[in-house]
């Protein structure tokens, strides 16, 4: 089979994602709340990793069923914009008192730790759209196998990067206004004042433009690679997750996407 249809492996993705969920869920409880380090517990932690890496591969393959997700998007913009709201009302003590959804500093913290967190996790997708475009090209080059594959990964990350970028703009606020009214050190608080606006400046630069022209494009680069270089400033550890967190996407990808493959080959040669 020189070619296997993007919906076989699609539905080969899907059902070795549900084995390594499964693995992984049967892992951990194995290894126990206690046993955190645990040989089955690593080993559990890397199967949700391929459960990921199979569920990137399900979407690129099924980019309708992506399409109509897109409302999940936006209502996270939604949600996280309301967050921020409650954020302000509550640190700041503004009316109305019913936005005061936060009894301490703590909780409002602990809420906007795991919004940011999300925020990141936003982020590597945008920058994943920059890898998924060089290994595109690639593979077009060097007749990747299964063809096709690798393209369908690319334009996932095209199709929703404008909103990928509003949810990690959203995600982001609550982070930034509690930290505004709570802040650390200087320059924590002026690169995550800065880091915020260079987002903000994204999101308007994706408004008002589609990027069809050299200048607007790398314009558009060029503010996301200054981005990158103030929260590095910011998080030291960031850049550090990031490149991690693509190159084990990368290989997970690709070992997933062989396995498919494999299968979509032992069936239809059944």
């Amino acid at each position: 089979m020189k070619q296997s249809p993007r919906s076989d492996l699609g539905f080969a993705c899907v059902v070795l994602g549900c084995v390594w969920t499964v693995a992984a869920v049967v892992l951990l409880v194995m290894g126990g709340p206690g046993r955190g380090r645990s040989p089955q517990a690593f080993v559990g932690l890397a199967c949700l990793v391929g459960m990921i890496g199979c569920a990137m591969l399900a979407f690129a393959f099924f980019p309708h069923f992506v399409q109509r997700l897109r409302v999940v998007g936006w209502v996270t913009v939604v949600l996280a914009s309301v967050l921020a709201l409650a954020v302000v009302c509550s640190a700041w003590q503004l009316p109305p008192e019913q936005l005061q959804w936060f009894d301490n500093p703590g909780d409002a913290r602990d809420a906007t730790d795991l919004a940011v967190a999300l925020s990141l996790i936003m982020l590597t997708c945008s920058i994943s759209l920059i890898t998924a475009r060089l290994l595109s090209n690639q593979a077009s080059q060097h007749q990747f196998s299964p063809a096709g594959s690798v393209q369908a990964i690319f334009l996932m990350f095209w199709r929703q990067h404008k909103l990928v970028g509003w949810m990690a703009l959203a995600l982001s606020a609550a982070h930034s206004v509690y930290y505004l009214r709570y802040p650390r050190t200087f320059e924590e608080q002026w690169t995550g004042i800065v880091a915020f606006g260079l987002l903000g400046v994204l999101g308007v630069v994706g408004v008002v433009t589609s990027y069809r022209t050299k200048l607007r494009l790398w314009s558009h680069r060029a503010i996301a690679a200054l981005l990158a270089v103030v929260l590095t400033l910011h998080w030291p550890p960031i850049l550090y997750a990031e490149i991690g967190a693509l190159v084990v996407l990368g290989v997970t990808a690709l070992v997933n996407l062989k396995l498919a493959t494999a299968m979509v080959r032992w069936v239809l040669s059944a």
